[in-house]
């Protein structure tokens, strides 16, 4: 095989490939360590440090949704990076549309910036991919101060209906 050239051209193509395969892996295989140290970091409050584990994530698997929701997570605690935060929840959502906590970050995140309309929006969107999403509706309920906004989900579903009282 070495000696014939069409050969080995076509084992160090297959080679090649194999190896770079591998390569794609163990380096998935890193980038999910990394993710889970993060997680692990960002439960303990240790935000920046979590930080510094998840972009190292974020840059090897900038297809993963929950990566960059984390990762904004955690710098939507940090006064610094609260533009980045933003970013990173918009990417999350693009990413991860059907997850109410993409939407839910985000929306906690303009509250917490004094922008309530974009708030009052983004944790409207939780509840039409989460009906039921409890943190949601109680930060929504605290923007319009009880005031419900009657508001149909994709399926026609009253969101906003009344609680059931005891």
């Amino acid at each position: 095989v070495l000696s014939n050239k069409e050969s080995r051209r076509v084992y160090d193509a297959k080679s090649g490939s194999a190896s770079t395969q591998e390569d794609v892996q163990d380096a998935f295989r890193k980038a999910d360590i990394k993710f889970r140290q993060g997680k692990t970091l960002h439960g303990q409050g240790r935000y920046d440090e979590a930080m510094a584990y998840l972009e190292e994530a974020v840059r090897v698997r900038r297809d993963k949704g929950d990566y960059y929701l984390l990762l904004a997570m955690c710098e939507s605690k940090l006064p610094t990076y609260i533009k980045k935060a933003e970013q990173d929840f918009l990417k999350a959502i693009q990413l991860e549309p059907w997850n109410p906590e993409g939407y839910f970050g985000l929306g906690v995140l303009y509250k917490t910036e004094g922008l309530q309309t974009k708030a009052i929006k983004q944790l409207e969107k939780a509840l039409e991919a989460e009906p039921d999403h409890a943190s949601a509706r109680e930060a929504l309920e605290e923007l319009t101060g009880g005031k419900k906004k009657v508001s149909k989900g994709i399926f026609g579903i009253d969101l906003f209906g009344s609680k059931k009282k005891k």
